[in-house]
């Protein structure tokens, strides 16, 4: 038994305006085993590059699709063919994140921010965290500046530990911007796996890291303070992750200050 489903997807491309790009579009539901399923065989032979050219790359992702994934591309008209037990609004669907069919296939899920459109206060930094399994592949990030047509090439950290990825951002100044999170794997292959829009009302009061030196190896992750200019007579909490250490020390000052040791509880933080 075989149904074809009408409704609205968002494009999976490079697109800058990927998230809010949507077109009607047509896909199946399928009924095997006494259960509904979902089923898009055009995206699962390919995809549309920046060109609206169609690129054949066939990915099992859109065959018999789970449909807490399905639901982040594809929109029904008619929502029973949403196949969730609590149907979602079209409202909820714009403003979710855009995840690619790689994402998915990566097996990575978000553990922050569960909207496309994250909206950044003054005094914060951006930290966005997912969980990932794949060890063998190297993950990173484009900033897009919507208004100036421009990419951002500093103001981002991203720190991998086993079943982590975790990125630090600083927006350097108000406005909005497209954040896309890549993967390149050990063949060379580059990947979009999926992108938010983030805004910034106002500037933020620090805009630099902390410097980090190439003895910070990968694994260990600073959580704060991310400001790399520290006011004196101000209290601030440092937690860091160094897998592995014994002890942590902290030097203030010039070469000849003295070094003050930091209690590190079970988990090396």
């Amino acid at each position: 038994k075989m149904e074809i489903v009408s409704g609205w997807v968002k494009l999976n491309n490079t697109l800058v305006d990927s998230i809010n790009n949507e077109i009607y579009h047509s896909w199946n539901a399928v009924y095997l085993d006494q259960t509904w399923w979902l089923l898009d065989v055009v995206w699962a032979s390919g995809y549309l590059d920046a060109d609206m050219d169609f690129i054949r790359d066939y990915n099992e992702h859109y065959f018999l699709c789970d449909p807490e994934e399905f639901i982040y591309d594809h929109y029904p008209k008619d929502t029973f063919w949403q196949l969730l037990d609590e149907p979602m609004s079209n409202n909820a669907f714009k403003n979710l994140p855009f995840y690619s069919r790689n994402f998915f296939l990566s097996q990575m899920k978000p553990l922050t921010h569960s909207l496309g459109l994250i909206e950044c206060k003054e005094t914060e930094k951006l930290h966005l965290k997912f969980k990932i399994t794949k060890s063998n592949v190297e993950y990173f990030t484009i900033l897009y500046d919507m208004a100036n047509n421009e990419v951002v090439n500093e103001g981002m950290r991203l720190y991998t530990t086993e079943k982590l990825l975790h990125i630090f951002i600083i927006i350097p100044h108000q406005g909005e911007f497209l954040l896309k999170l890549f993967e390149k794997t050990s063949k060379n292959v580059t990947s979009l796996l999926c992108g938010y829009i983030v805004k910034l009302k106002q500037n933020l009061k620090s805009s630099v890291f902390p410097k980090q030196y190439k003895q910070f190896q990968q694994g260990y992750v600073l959580y704060s303070p991310l400001q790399g200019h520290l006011i004196i007579g101000e209290k601030y909490k440092f937690k860091i992750a160094l897998p592995g250490a014994v002890e942590m020390v902290v030097c203030l000052g010039g070469a000849n200050s003295s070094w003050i040791p930091i209690g590190l509880n079970k988990d090396s933080t």
